[in-house]
């Protein structure tokens, strides 16, 4: 059993990203198309269930930032700590994947939406999060040595605590 003292603030902020930005979403997904579903799966298949319908929105932006990592890492590599790593990448992008899933939850609740619907919405979700991702970039390039993510610094802080 893990002892809760043991926990510091960068594993409890990890676990919390996680369960809002892919378990609680996924969960609440799963119940507002197919509540029987919800029921019927046990709790091993319902957590894979999640993950899978929560994943894609995360991965692909959290793929595009490792490339631009790399790409920072030959063209600007003086600068490449500004970018971040992959700690402050999967908390930048977890806590933007937990507000975009639970909007896009909202949106199929409210319009009585199906799996097409939410597959619709997950799409247009992944599409901003990486033309968000695509901005960045573009203002790390403006100026490589003054970039920071806005609150990647407390991210980086909080990661260090």
């Amino acid at each position: 059993m893990v002892d809760l003292k043991e926990l510091n603030l960068s594993i409890t902020t990890n676990i919390a990203v996680f369960g809002f930005s892919f378990l609680a979403p996924g969960f609440l997904v799963v119940f507002l198309i197919k509540p029987e579903l919800f029921l019927a799966l046990d709790f091993w298949k319902l957590l894979v269930l999640s993950l899978a319908l929560t994943a894609p929105t995360f991965v692909f932006p959290l793929l595009l930032s490792a490339s631009i990592y790399l790409n920072i890492l030959k063209s600007h590599p003086d600068d490449a700590d500004s970018w971040g790593g992959p700690r402050e990448w999967y908390l930048r992008l977890g806590f933007n994947n937990s507000c975009s899933m639970f909007m896009i939850c909202l949106i199929v609740w409210s319009f009585g939406l199906g799996v097409k619907g939410f597959v619709t919405c997950g799409a247009i979700a992944t599409a901003m999060h990486m033309i968000g991702e695509f901005f960045l970039f573009c203002r790390f390039l403006r100026d490589p040595a003054g970039f920071t993510h806005g609150w990647g610094a407390a991210i980086a802080r909080m990661m260090n605590s």
